[in-house]
């Protein structure tokens, strides 16, 4: 059974991809067509990599030019700026809030593990006032593998007992790299290239409890009820 839930933030939690596409477009709108849509089309194939190394790579593998780090640290909050208060102001994906509260009511931790930074993280989930749905919020600079294993070590969990939900091939090798149990959430158009990998799917958090049960990792409501009242009778 799993003791931990551990989410990513964009594309899971919030439909927000397409929100820092658009910002990454807006910020190099000065550099070449061709060059921006090579960048783009990274920048969607490598979900949950951080801004900072998503603008290091354009820098150095399609510019080719030099990037001071002034420059990097400018172009990151002119990101920020860009980004923050649309994804607050956006809805949490259909059935999120509902899970979560479902998954915490049977005393699994649930966390957020995201390549957006940590702070920021916690600023939008601030705004968003959902900070009692989430044990802890992580993100950069450390890496996804970094904080999965800062997750298990923090709260003595073994890695079959905990369970990462993200949407991109990063977080798949993340989950991979510590062997934490992994669900994909996608939509419809992406559920192909997961069955490829053989990895379950979800379009959204209202299966979760049931994908989980059906995976042998959750046991039921109504088996949760009983164990409960057998613990209060003791």
């Amino acid at each position: 059974m799993i003791r931990a839930i551990v989410f990513d933030f964009d594309g899971v939690l919030v439909d927000s991809v397409h929100i820092k596409t658009k910002a990454f477009e807006k910020l190099f709108k000065n550099e070449e067509e061709e060059k921006v849509q090579q960048f783009l089309a990274f920048h969607k194939k490598h979900g949950g990599v951080s801004r900072e190394e998503k603008v290091r790579y354009f820098y150095s593998n399609i510019l080719r030019r030099s990037l001071s780090e002034s420059l990097l640290h400018a172009l990151c909050e002119q990101f920020r700026e860009a980004v923050v208060d649309r994804i607050v102001s956006v809805d949490w994906v259909e059935g999120t809030t509902e899970a979560i509260k479902e998954i915490k009511g049977q005393g699994i931790l649930t966390m957020i593990v995201s390549g957006t930074p940590e702070d920021e993280l916690k600023m939008i989930v601030c705004r968003k006032k959902a900070e009692t749905l989430f044990d802890e919020i992580f993100g950069s600079p450390h890496t996804k593998p970094q904080l999965l294993n800062k997750i298990l070590k923090k709260y003595g969990l073994e890695s079959g007992e905990v369970m990462y939900l993200g949407d991109s091939l990063s977080d798949h090798f993340a989950a991979q790299e510590v062997g934490v149990h992994f669900i994909a959430g996608c939509s419809v158009e992406m559920e192909e290239p997961w069955q490829g990998l053989n990895v379950p799917t979800i379009p959204n958090l209202m299966s979760l409890s049931h994908t989980l049960q059906a995976m042998g990792l959750l046991g039921s409501a109504e088996a949760s009820d009983a164990l409960l009242a057998q613990d209060g009778r003791s």
